[in-house]
This record gives structure tokens, sequence and C-alpha cells, in this order.
């Protein structure tokens, strides 16, 4: 049995393992590691056990290196899991035994394994996260009954309005981005940059995909003398009900859900993409 430090010629053979791994998650895999390298620059430090040309265990790490915080030897930064993924106990044991190593060698403060499950190696635990797991059932009623019932209700009501989830491809990144930017910044949190969701798109595939809802996508809800309209990013930002006066004029009750300010234009007031909220032009 040797410990090996990962190169690229045993990628498959390390995919492989962890896809066929109870304990193998996405953020095991090679293509994680390239994402993190390209996109913030971390230094990876992927080691794993081989027995006779054969893979029995790996354990991926970054060393991230942060101002306050100094370096830690994470396993895996930016992820919810990570940790050792190897076949008993022994040689897990040997993944830990040398990234213990590791991490006095490059001078690392802390050895940081975000395992998904806890196991007989008496590591100190923080307990900060939880997981939550449900089964998913090939009955669409099923799966709506699985969840709580004022949290039913919303997807109900999701469906009256129609709301609509569709998949898109990397023609739909930009408009991603600008509402899970603005989401974000919402909740005072810092977003990701850009980049990030592009490194995951061109290392993933198919295989990485974007799922978004959208209301009406701009288009009127009816041919009433009352119509409403939505931006293609929905509620978020707001949007315009257009009212005709007796002379078939037009006037636009204006919804900015940013500012939270409602105003009444003459005309029909257009919607177009929001880039930041100073460019809004409703």
């Amino acid at each position: 049995m040797e410990i090996k430090f990962y190169t690229d010629d045993v990628r498959k053979m390390w995919d492989d393992y962890v896809y066929t791994h109870p304990q193998g998650t996405f953020f095991h895999l090679i293509g994680w590691k390239r994402v993190i390298e390209t996109t913030f620059g971390y230094q990876p430090w992927y080691i794993y056990a081989e027995d006779h040309g054969t893979i029995t265990g790996v354990l991926p790490l970054f060393a991230v290196k942060k101002p306050v915080f100094g370096v830690r030897l994470v396993s895996v930064p930016f992820g919810v899991y990570g940790g050792l993924c190897a076949q008993d106990a022994n040689v897990e044991a040997l993944l830990l035994e040398q990234a213990k190593q590791l991490t006095q060698e490059i001078g690392a403060d802390c050895l940081e394994l975000r395992h998904a499950v806890t196991n007989g190696h008496e590591l100190p635990v923080k307990s900060l996260y939880v997981t939550f797991q449900r089964p998913l059932y090939a009955d669409e009623e099923e799966n709506l009954q699985a969840i709580p019932r004022k949290q039913r209700r919303m997807v109900r009501q999701g469906a009256k309005y129609d709301l609509q989830t569709k998949m898109g491809d990397n023609a739909d990144l930009q408009g991603f981005y600008e509402v899970y930017a603005q989401s974000l910044h919402n909740l005072g949190t810092p977003a990701f940059p850009r980049r990030y969701f592009h490194a995951l798109r061109e290392e993933f595939g198919e295989q990485c995909q974007i799922a978004y809802v959208i209301f009406d996508d701009g288009d009127f809800t009816s041919e009433d003398r009352a119509k409403f309209r939505a931006s293609r990013t929905g509620w978020q930002f707001g949007g315009v009900i257009v009212l005709l006066d007796g002379d078939q004029k037009p006037w636009s009750i204006v919804i900015d859900r940013l500012s939270n300010i409602v105003r009444l234009e003459q005309g029909e007031t257009q919607i177009t993409w929001p880039r930041s909220k100073d460019e809004l032009l409703f």
C-alpha cells in the first residue's frame, strides 16, 4: 500500500473510484479541483492510496490562505462535503496520517475535513452546519405531499400563477448571474465571481445545468383593459400595470421593488434586462 500525490495520468482512476464509492461526492471529483484552481488560485494537495495499481482511497486537499485565519488545509473549500473517501478504516488512517504530516510541512495552522458522516478517528467535530436529505419519488404528487403544508401551498400558488421552470444553458448564464448576485446583495452577502460559474460550465459541460423560474417572460398576461407584466427575472425587481384611459391612451403604474416606489407614467414603460440597481428602468 502506497500513499501518492495526484497526477493527471490517474484522473480517470480517481474519478471512477469516487463515482463507485458510497461516500464519494461531486466535490471529490477532479473537475472540482480544476474549478477551484482556475477560479481562486488555491494550491491543491490531492493524495490517494494505491495497492497493486488500484486506488483504494482518496483525499482531496487545498491550502487556503486567509488574512485573518492564516493557512488551512481544507477538504474541500467552497464545498459542503469532502474528506476521507476510502475502502476501509486502515486506508483512511494512512491518508489521515499523510494529511497531518502535510499540514506541518506546508506550515498550515489546521487541517479541516468536511465529512458527510462521522468516522472512528476521534477527530474534533464542529456541528455548525446541518444536512437535510429527502428521497425523490417517481410520482410528482407524492413529492408534493412530502413538502410541509405551508411550503406546499406556496408551490401550488406558483403553479396557479403560471410560474414556469426551465433548464438553461450557457446562453442563460448572464441572466442567472444577475438574479443570483442581486439576491445575495439584498441579503448583504458577497457573490461568487462570474468566472466561477463559467469554470463550472466549462469543466462539467452538460452535467452542469441552470434551472430558473420565469413569470410571463415580459409578455402581457391578458388582453383586458388592465394588463400586468414583469421583467424576465420576475417579481424580484418589479413590474408594470398598464391601464387605458377613456381615449385608449396607455398609462403605466410602475412598481419598483428595489426602492419600494410606485409611480404613474404616461405611455407604456418598457422593461429591459436589469444589469444593476442603478440601471433599472422601472
